[in-house]
């Protein structure tokens, strides 16, 4: 759906969003005495709607990706698309049941007793060397800075080691790293659209839950400018329209040659 109309945050405020006051549409702002609408979690459709009803410039938050989506709609897909996407997805899904039929073909070997401890042996071994070396928990959540939400999938590093993890759902997430009791690490915490942010930690055997808050990189404050398009002038022409031959015009305009013309000088 084409838009009539373009947004954009000229002057972004610098207030914090997180100091101001909750109100039912967004935050109040003291210093500006302004109510700051909340657009962030809006669609590009009810963006659309809302500012249909309210041509006014308005105060709010809102996610640069939807000044960018909402000023700049996308191309419908073509027919020939749509049926290059519906071959490649049957093509797809073919291969997954062509590789479930063959996997359900094949027998797993059953393994006898030595192959069992050899493995369990293998496996205490491990451990106690890991409990010789000394295994830490690292533990945390990350959130967003401006509304305080967890940051579902958030990347966590140990920047000395490689190690990684990723948060859950709830923004929780846990390492266990190996080292000596008091070491310092780095963590280095990044999220999409966030600023990435570094943490020290020390290895305790008892760790507390870590709180890391990123602030958002593409969040705009300030007052939403709507601009309505330019009009564009059309021209109405009347009057009759006389058809003329192409061989003509081309005989008309063409000019005779130098030595034509000299010719025609001395026969005359």
């Amino acid at each position: 759906m084409n838009n009539k109309f373009t947004l954009d945050i000229p002057k972004p405020c610098a207030q914090r969003w997180e100091q101001m006051s909750p109100t039912a549409d967004g935050k109040f702002c003291s210093h500006c005495s302004t109510e700051v609408i909340d657009f962030t979690q809006m669609t590009t459709a009810q963006l659309q709607s809302y500012f249909k009803t309210h041509t006014q410039n308005v105060c709010g938050r809102i996610d640069t990706f939807q000044l960018h989506q909402l000023n700049n709609p996308p191309a419908p897909y073509p027919h020939q698309t749509r049926f290059s996407l519906n071959l490649a997805m049957a093509s797809v899904m073919a291969l997954l049941l062509s590789t479930k039929t063959n996997a359900q073909q094949l027998v797993a070997k059953p393994q006898t007793a030595h192959q069992v401890a050899k493995c369990t042996q293998k496996t205490v071994a491990q451990i106690k060397a890991t409990a010789a070396e000394g295994t830490f928990l690292i533990k945390g959540i990350v959130k967003s800075l401006d509304d305080g939400l967890p940051l579902a999938g958030a990347d966590i590093k140990v920047q000395e080691l490689n190690q990684s993890a990723i948060a859950d759902p709830n923004g929780l997430f846990k390492l266990n790293v190996k080292g000596s009791a008091q070491q310092e690490l780095t963590l280095v915490v990044s999220y999409l659209g966030h600023a990435s942010a570094q943490v020290k930690v020390k290895l305790v055997q008892k760790p507390e839950i870590l709180t890391v808050s990123l602030a958002s990189e593409h969040i705009m404050l300030g007052k939403v400018v709507v601009t309505a398009p330019k009009p564009v002038r059309q021209y109405l022409i009347t009057g009759a329209m006389v058809a003329v031959p192409s061989v003509a015009v081309t005989e008309q305009s063409k000019k005779p040659s130098f030595f034509k013309r000299m010719w025609r000088l001395f026969r005359d």
